[in-house]
């Protein structure tokens, strides 16, 4: 009987165990990509990711050059 629940506990326990690295794996992507906004922002181009919520900061899109050529591949490359 003790081994019957050690198994199932066991089961249940790698299972959220999976579940968590599914989600933990997803979220750390979430946040890599995060940082990576963060940085961005941190550095010299201010202006190239706070445009795309003009909510924040509505003045930022003005001083952005209408069309930056790196700006599509610099999207891919993410």
């Amino acid at each position: 009987m003790r081994q019957k629940l050690h198994t199932a506990q066991e089961a249940v326990s790698s299972f959220s165990i999976m579940s968590r690295k599914i989600m933990t794996k997803r979220s750390m992507l979430d946040i890599m990509r995060r940082n990576q906004l963060m940085r961005r922002t941190q550095g010299p181009k201010k202006n190239h990711d706070e445009v795309r919520d003009p909510t924040s900061r509505p003045l930022l899109p003005l001083k952005k050059p209408p069309h930056h050529p790196l700006q599509g591949w610099k999207k891919s490359m993410k």
